[in-house]
């Protein structure tokens, strides 16, 4: 009769279960590591999506800010112009005072108004009137377009600086929108590893189980611990012993009762 039974087949088992244990232990603890990098990789991206609403809501007020701006600037734009030709007028007008008081002379009906005391006086009283209010106007008018321009200068630096900081905000936004793209595949990867990590730790237990209760059912002098001694099931002459070189030149992987 030929039996299947190894002399060492319950050492061997009782080897390969602490192997398998020792299996299950490493990756038990490879797949806790996977899931605290998850972990650690779930805050950051927390923290980047905040920066990233940050950015958003500083952008939306320095756009506020630039558009603010380019209104006082369109608005002092045409305060600007309006100042300009109300200048332009009253230097026309100025100029046609001057034409019209040398015409004057030059026909000597400034003599007629000398003759003419109080028609002469009371007509250059107005007249010096009427100068004077102009070129103070005249004055006021350069005085305020000056202020205009400076103040148009200083508006046009501040949008200029506020498009700075909103170009520098975009870019801050484009590197942390990367970095949340990176660490989104590096998280898909990482769940994908702790996936099959899980089901290989899930196979192993299960051989585990199913080898730990292989053992148990087997008798006490079967056991490892007893060095794989079996009792034989029945008595009789071996013909051949487990290891014992065959005609074919193989070994006996049992024996031959």
């Amino acid at each position: 009769m030929l039996l299947g039974i190894t002399p060492a087949w319950g050492g061997d088992a009782g080897k390969r279960l602490k192997a398998l244990q020792g299996h299950i232990q490493g990756l038990s603890q490879a797949l806790g590591e996977t899931r605290r990098r998850q972990a650690r990789l779930q805050e950051e991206l927390a923290r980047i999506e905040k920066g990233i609403a940050r950015i958003l809501g500083e952008i939306a007020a320095l756009d506020e800010g630039i558009a603010r701006h380019q209104a006082r600037l369109a608005r002092m734009e045409g305060a600007i112009q309006s100042s300009q030709a109300t200048l332009a007028e009253d230097r026309r007008w100025l100029r046609d005072q001057l034409i019209k008081a040398y015409i004057l002379a030059g026909k000597g009906l400034w003599g007629a108004f000398l003759e003419d005391a109080q028609a002469g006086g009371r007509y250059g009283m107005y007249y010096r009137y009427w100068v004077k209010g102009r070129s103070e106007r005249i004055q006021a008018m350069r005085a305020r377009i000056k202020a205009l321009a400076l103040a148009k200068k200083a508006l046009a630096e501040e949008r200029a600086r506020l498009e700075g900081l909103k170009a520098k905000q975009r870019a801050a936004l484009a590197s942390l929108r990367k970095r949340k793209a990176e660490r989104q595949s590096l998280l898909k990867a990482l769940g994908e590893r702790a996936r099959s990590q899980a089901e290989a730790l899930a196979r192993l237990k299960a051989d585990e189980e199913r080898l730990a209760a292989l053992l148990r059912r087997l008798p006490k002098h079967q056991a490892p611990q007893a060095g794989g001694g079996c009792r034989w099931p029945l008595e009789g002459r071996f013909g051949a012993r487990f290891g014992q070189p065959r005609r074919s030149g193989l070994t006996w992987q049992g024996v031959l009762i």
